[in-house]
């Protein structure tokens, strides 16, 4: 019987290494359940939803797996292709352009450099001043956005009946099956967080993939 093939959508939060030998939670995660799982981590630094949505069309559409684990990244960001669609999922999100990092765990062969994500927030003072010259508030307009992929992401998920788990790590906003902060004492929180990012450690990335994740995952592929 072959290994369920998890694929994994998410931000920096899901990519991130605090060093080469500090694993992040999917690759943890592909360490467990005796090692039956394989964990295609897809997740793009500094990604939106806008991008992960088209990477799991992409996905759905040409590409087979079992299970889809959705870590949205944080509100008001957006990507910019400076190449054509095809060339951009070939190399985020196609299961076979992969690289396998470790027994279990595949990985993107390289980045792009065509791929420029980017955060629409402004600062306050700057937020205010627009507000006051243009009597507008975009922020409120992008979480309608935010939302509106959310939904759309959800929908084509259940529409082809895949098994799937989405979470937020910090914001609170989209109705996710978890939130973990939500999830963390504020003593557990402030242990795992290395930066103004809401990076883990390692000992958080462990906690995320064997408390979080997995027994949300196990009985399910």
């Amino acid at each position: 019987m072959s290994n369920s093939k998890i694929v994994v959508l998410g931000c920096s939060f899901s990519k991130w290494i605090n060093s080469p030998k500090s694993p992040n939670w999917p690759m943890i995660l592909s360490t467990l359940g005796n090692k039956q799982l394989d964990v295609y981590n897809l997740a793009v630094n500094g990604n939106s939803i806008e991008f992960q949505v088209l990477q799991l069309d992409h996905i759905l559409q040409t590409q087979e797996c079992d299970f889809v684990i959705w870590q949205l990244p944080p509100r008001f960001r957006g990507t910019f292709l400076d190449c054509d669609l095809p060339t951009a999922m070939s190399v985020t999100s196609t299961l076979s352009n992969t690289k396998q990092r470790s027994e279990n765990y595949f990985v993107p062969k390289k980045e792009s450099t065509d791929i420029i994500q980017w955060n629409s927030q402004l600062s306050p003072f700057l937020n205010k001043l627009r507000r006051s010259i243009l009597k507008h508030n975009a922020s409120y307009h992008y979480n309608f956005r935010d939302d509106a992929w959310f939904t759309y992401g959800v929908s084509m998920l259940e529409k082809r009946n895949k098994l799937y788990l989405t979470f937020q790590h910090v914001d609170k906003n989209f109705d996710t099956d978890f939130t973990v902060q939500s999830e963390l004492t504020e003593e557990q929180w402030n242990q795992f967080v290395i930066d103004d990012g809401f990076h883990f450690n390692e000992k958080g990335s462990e906690y995320v993939a064997t408390e979080l994740v997995y027994p949300r995952v196990k009985d399910r592929v």
